[in-house]
């Protein structure tokens, strides 16, 4: 079936998945105003023996024109892919024909890429959200796609979940960001690309890359301890950790302690199957969750977790 489509220099790119979602081709349609049926050619094919999660992550880097992704005029793009074990950026260059050739992992290292947010094609910098702080937080970070993969520079420097969206031209930013003691917050930000490409030079040193422009939401979260019995006063943050289980897999979870008093406490564990839905982050929205709190008022000690199925994980 058809699970992705973008357009590009007067074609089509397909992402055609099986059922199984174990192998997944990137194919190429150069409709070019014709009629009728296309013949689509392979650009790329991914196959795996478990399960391909899908991704918006296809970016095409050359200029669009008519004559390029024909032979002699080869096409550049990033694609996304969980190969090393972790969901990583990587430059393939097409030729019109025949299988595109992976050129080089664009980033690496134990963490994963949750998407792309824009590219500047003049420092060849790619702008992304990524993992990088660890599982429960998101981040906007950049890079040029020539240098060490390894070698990220995180721009969102405040802990916790930050959504981006960018402008076309890589200049502004939208970043909804908030954490467990972070009530959301909503700014606009203006990129200083000659700080940006200094800050890619000096390996993650991201000073004066960013300037606020706007705050357009803005609100204080104040914790009360009080042990009375309204619930409103008892919206605590709950307290975020990790452990191992018994075959060595770290879990992260959220912990809401009940009212003080008296223990032991009984325990309620909020279970999610999965797979892929991941329920504890470091967001206002593990703190917002209404249903622990009520149970947490009633004197329940409340643990939500994360299981193996989760995503943004090895």
């Amino acid at each position: 079936y058809v699970c992705r489509v973008s357009v590009w220099g007067g074609k089509v790119w397909a992402q055609w998945c099986d059922r199984p979602q174990s192998t997944l081709c990137l194919v190429c349609y150069d409709v070019g105003g014709k009629k009728g049926d296309v013949e689509g050619v392979v650009v790329l094919v991914e196959r795996s023996d478990v399960w391909i999660n899908l991704h918006h992550m296809l970016r095409i880097l050359t200029p669009a024109s008519d004559d390029v992704g024909v032979p002699g005029k080869p096409v550049e793009f990033l694609w996304a892919s969980e190969s090393s074990g972790y969901m990583h950026l990587y430059l393939y260059s097409w030729s019109g024909t025949g299988l595109a050739t992976r050129k080089k992992a664009v980033t690496a290292g134990p963490w994963v890429v949750d998407a792309v947010n824009g590219y500047s094609g003049d420092t060849r910098t790619v702008f992304f959200s990524c993992s990088v702080r660890g599982a429960t937080q998101r981040h906007l970070c950049c890079k040029r796609i020539d240098d060490d993969p390894e070698a990220v520079t995180v721009l969102t420097e405040e802990k916790g979940w930050h959504n981006v969206t960018m402008g076309p031209d890589c200049r502004y930013f939208v970043d909804s960001h908030s954490g467990v003691e972070v009530k959301p917050t909503v700014k606009v930000y203006r990129i200083v690309p000659d700080d940006v490409a200094l800050a890619c030079a000096n390996a993650g040193d991201s000073s004066g890359a960013l300037s606020v422009l706007l705050v357009l939401h803005s609100s204080t979260f104040v914790p009360s301890a009080s042990g009375d019995a309204d619930l409103g006063s008892k919206v605590l943050p709950p307290a975020l950790g990790s452990f191992e289980n018994s075959t060595g897999t770290r879990l992260n979870y959220a912990l809401y302690p009940p009212p003080p008093g008296p223990g032991p406490h009984p325990l309620v564990v909020s279970v999610y199957g999965g797979p892929h839905v991941q329920r504890v982050t470091d967001s206002w929205s593990t703190t917002a969750d209404m249903r622990c709190h009520y149970l947490r008022s009633l004197g329940f000690l409340v643990a939500k977790c994360d299981n193996r199925g989760s995503c943004r994980r090895e």
